[in-house]
């Protein structure tokens, strides 16, 4: 409450669709940002931001430690570039210990978890999912599938658990944001897809991927996701549908941002399913 009434104080007003994104104006151009997680900041902005914002924050409140260009944020490693920020979560990838299984265990694949067994697999499904979500969208349908899979997990699902650890930490991945044109020129392209009653409990799963996209052709991926769907669906036709819908949801979400941070009135929106869209 004291940081937000500081930044009030400051003319940084509170993004009304997400209320850890501060935005900061001068003459109705976006000017400087300010993402908050917890007490960690993470700012974005020109010299008269920093002067006039940062720099006034930093009288007001202790900072531990500040870093640019290239550092961790809430265990993302950011790095800038000329061209663009690569986004990685390498090191914390290594950090994650697969659960022990014993090879007397191992041989009893059918055989349910035991308590202890569940509570390693939570937090360790957790742990991915926070990838996943942030930096690993190759990991997004195994994560979402394990965790589905929790309440009736047996000694199989911990495997294949201990599999896509293995995985994430033989198999580092960095994703690539490349310097846009202005948001004036922006457009959201969001792609859906989904599969019928895969799911261990007989769910659907719905997958989406949206990325912001300038009048040059280049794109930021900016929202992934991979989850059941929320609804009960009877065909493949109604889980893709349904997954289009989201995808929808998403993107509509996105652009209202987007207008938030800039003097945008309207941001075009491309949907596509397989191989149909719309705009």
């Amino acid at each position: 409450m004291r940081v937000k009434s500081a930044l009030n104080s400051l003319s940084v007003k509170m993004c009304s669709l997400d209320n850890s994104l501060f935005i900061w104006k001068r003459n109705g151009k976006l000017e400087g940002l300010i993402c908050i997680y917890v007490d960690d900041f993470l700012w974005a902005g020109n010299a008269t931001f920093k002067k006039c914002v940062i720099d006034e924050l930093q009288k007001q409140f202790l900072i531990g430690s500040s870093a640019s260009e290239s550092f961790t944020y809430v265990g993302l490693r950011i790095k800038s570039f000329s061209d663009g920020i690569t986004i990685d979560q390498t090191q914390y990838a290594s950090s994650l210990v697969p659960v022990t299984i014993s090879s007397a265990r191992n041989m009893q694949r059918e055989s349910q978890l035991s308590e202890s067994e569940k509570t390693a697999y939570r937090a360790l499904v957790g742990q991915l999912n926070w990838m996943a979500t942030h930096t690993r969208p190759d990991i997004a349908y195994d994560t979402c599938e394990l965790s589905v899979a929790f309440s009736k997990a047996t000694v199989t699902e911990l495997v294949r658990l201990n599999k896509l650890v293995k995985r994430v930490k033989n198999e580092s991945l960095q994703l690539f944001f490349p310097r846009l044109h202005s948001f004036e020129t922006c457009s959201l392209e969001c792609y859906t897809d989904a599969a019928f009653a895969n799911l261990p409990n007989g769910g659907s799963q719905g997958g989406l991927i949206i990325f912001l996209k300038d009048d040059s052709g280049k794109k930021c991926p900016i929202f992934w996701q991979s989850r059941r769907l929320k609804r009960v669906v009877n065909s493949t036709l109604a889980a893709e549908t349904m997954a289009l819908i989201e995808g929808a949801e998403a993107a509509v979400y996105m652009a209202g941002i987007i207008k938030q941070l800039t003097a945008v009135k309207d941001v075009k929106i491309k949907l596509s399913r397989g191989q149909q869209e719309s705009t």
